[in-house]
């Protein structure tokens, strides 16, 4: 019984420290993040199709809702949506719930951004986080913004 308050207690004291030793200037916090995932459109099979083919260039992310990187990915995709919305498509496609797209564009790392021209050929794609300033060169290269 000793033993047992002793190993609870040295548990809780790691924790607490650990937790101490945190940066507080961290960009990320342990807080309850937001669902911010819902600002940015996610498509199933039927919509994928019909985004890929209406005539402008798309930028698809395939992640997860649990997914920290695909997260920290939604501002910056919310921002480019905001700015680029008549020039490109930015749409989440949630790999849990679309299996067969997952499936049929060889996503195996979440997040992955393709990048899709305005006929649905793929263009390039990105695995993990995408640094908001090095994704928006991208597009440039593609000549997809100015």
């Amino acid at each position: 019984m000793l033993f047992h308050h002793f190993h609870r207690d040295a548990i809780r004291t790691i924790v607490l420290s650990t937790l101490l030793m945190i940066p507080t200037s961290s960009n990320f916090s342990f807080a309850a993040q937001p669902d911010t995932a819902q600002s940015i459109a996610n498509l199933n099979s039927t919509s994928f199709m019909k985004v890929l083919t209406n005539g402008k260039y798309s930028l698809i992310e395939f992640g997860g809702r649990r997914c920290i990187p695909c997260r920290q990915m939604q501002p910056i995709l919310t921002a480019l949506n905001m700015n680029l919305a008549a020039s490109v498509n930015i749409f989440n496609v949630y790999v849990d719930e679309e299996r067969d797209l997952t499936r049929n564009y060889r996503i195996n790392l979440i997040p992955t951004q393709i990048i899709f021209d305005n006929r649905g050929k793929e263009l390039t794609r990105h695995v993990g986080y995408w640094e908001k300033d090095k994704l928006v060169a991208e597009l440039r290269k593609l000549r997809i913004v100015k």
